[in-house]
């Protein structure tokens, strides 16, 4: 999997416990960027188990090993209090908001759609978002995961 990420591909990997079950994924996204993206996707029945700030600190710390960063970018929904309190709770820092996925959709064929007469917000449900959600954007710094506390 390491080679996926010094060649600079997006990637996905599986996370498992230390006996074998399987828990979620992490993922990396433009790891050439001085600024690469992690997410984190847990199954339900395996949050509040300290697992995803484990993973987060471990991936972190190895991918920066590979090829140092300025810091790592997260983005989480606003809707999403679990992620929004464990990646505060690892240190990482509030940096902004931005539009969700549906609605840079929404702006990039709001002419087209509203020129055959289609209400996109039918569409909203494919993108499983709400009307009032945003994206937060966080920075999570070396020093957050370099130096691993016991967890």
């Amino acid at each position: 999997m390491w080679k996926q990420i010094l060649d600079n591909a997006d990637s996905v990997f599986s996370l498992f416990t230390g006996n074998g079950e399987y828990c979620g994924s992490i993922e990396l996204q433009q790891p050439n960027s001085n600024t690469p993206e992690i997410g984190i996707d847990l199954l339900a029945e395996k949050r509040n188990q300290k697992i995803a700030p484990k993973a987060v600190r471990l991936f972190a710390r190895r991918v920066y090993e590979i090829r140092k960063v300025d810091c790592f970018l997260i983005r989480i929904s606003s809707k999403n209090q679990h992620s929004i309190h464990v990646f505060e709770k690892m240190g990482a820092v509030k940096i902004g908001e931005e539009e969700t996925a549906f609605s840079r959709f929404r702006e990039k064929f709001r002419k087209t759609a509203e020129e055959g007469g289609l209400d996109l917000e039918k569409f909203r449900h494919l993108f499983r978002e709400s009307a009032d959600e945003i994206v937060y954007c966080y920075s999570l710094n070396p020093d957050t995961f370099l130096h691993l506390q016991r967890l």
